[in-house]
């Protein structure tokens, strides 16, 4: 054999060589790039187990100021509690209805006429009552 088709065979040999190394190198990187895709939706998975339930934690208050009682006092207050708004159908979210002239008559207080304002209390972190 000629040297120069050795040297062709050996040049041939060294890109096939080349070419069967960038493939695998290719190949790694694909391999490489699926297990961390897989690692992350896995750790993903799991560590969303570990999550606290979340759930809305608000309420939405309405005061109708229309009397309750005979002698024109009262009103009502609506509060839904936002997980029923959230999770079921807004306008099928049964509200916590308060009859105001009730609620101030049994705490031994005057009735309001016409309630135009509910105040909660801010003295604490976290509200607990409305005045």
């Amino acid at each position: 054999m000629p040297i120069h088709e050795y040297q062709n065979t050996l040049r041939s040999i060294e890109m096939n060589f080349k070419s069967l190394y960038i493939n695998i190198k290719s190949l790694y990187i694909l391999i490489l790039i699926l297990m961390i895709v897989l690692v992350t939706t896995v750790a993903c998975s799991v560590a969303e187990g570990f999550l606290p339930e979340m759930e809305p934690s608000y309420e939405v208050w309405a005061v109708d100021q229309s009397p309750t009682v005979s002698d024109g006092t009262g009103g009502l207050l609506y509060i839904w509690d936002g997980k029923d708004i959230f999770l079921k159908d807004a306008k099928n979210a049964p509200p916590e209805i308060i009859d105001l002239a009730k609620a101030a008559k049994d705490a031994n207080c005057d009735a309001p006429g016409k309630p135009h304002m509910i105040l909660s209390n801010f003295t604490t972190p976290k509200a607990s009552h409305v005045l």
